[in-house]
């Protein structure tokens, strides 16, 4: 099996790809810090699977969660950049597996183990992130207005009325 990781910290890199050898021995990984060659690989020789990093500071950080969802590649996003937003573009993209970098480390084996049987997951972090909170309503305070001044504050909203209020 074909596998790409995109990721620029190198310490990362190996932890993932050490945690896919010890998953299958026969994965062929491979390696790149940019996204732009790795985008260039995907088009070019598909992998069966794809585990990238968000790449923020090149501003096209969903570049290759779109590339996978067009050639139907299966893909892990493991980033430190998780918030509701990217969490909704990247359900938007079909990814499959979302892990934040703040999760504790069996979340990337969790993560990886669901990706390479087809399955999506999201560790607790995501979890957490997209999940609503309950939100207790705050009681706003009615105003009471006569008749008259009721009359003279729709007038003026509707522009009928030049009316101050008293």
């Amino acid at each position: 099996m074909k596998i790409i990781i995109i990721e620029d910290h190198p310490a990362i890199y190996h932890t993932i790809s050490q945690t896919i050898e010890n998953i299958t021995t026969d994965a062929i990984i491979s390696y790149h810090e940019k996204w732009e060659p790795a985008l260039e690989e995907i088009k070019k020789s598909p992998p069966d699977f794809v585990i990238t990093d968000i790449q923020i500071r090149s501003y096209k950080q969903l570049e290759i969660p779109t590339a996978c969802m067009e050639n139907k590649i299966p893909c892990m996003v493991y980033t430190g950049h998780v918030n509701y937003t990217i969490l909704k573009h990247c359900n938007n993209l079909k990814v499959n597996v979302i892990v934040s970098k703040l999760a504790k480390f069996h979340n990337i084996r969790d993560g990886i183990e669901h990706l390479f049987k087809g399955e999506n997951y999201r560790c607790e972090v995501c979890n957490e992130i997209s999940t609503p909170k309950s939100i207790i309503p705050i009681e706003t305070p009615k105003a009471i207005f006569t008749a008259a001044e009721e009359s003279v504050i729709i007038g003026q909203i509707q522009g009928k009325s030049t009316l101050p209020l008293s």
